[in-house]
């Protein structure tokens, strides 16, 4: 993976991530419930974004 495809996916995933934390604070308004799953679903997010990172400084170091 070169510099601009990690650079790209990480812009993507932080993305989806700042866009769930919203519709979450909007379904907190209304339900409990719906919030919550959508907080567990992005905390999913996060741990991709996580993983994503873990495995391009592995990458960069292997070279």
């Amino acid at each position: 993976m070169t510099l601009e495809e990690f650079e790209d996916e990480v812009r993507q995933a932080i993305e989806r991530i700042l866009n769930h934390l919203q519709a979450a604070n909007l379904l907190a308004q209304r339900s409990v419930t719906e919030a919550q799953a959508e907080i567990l679903h992005t905390g999913r997010l996060v741990e991709e974004l996580g993983y994503l990172i873990e495995d391009f400084i592995e990458q960069q170091r292997n070279r």
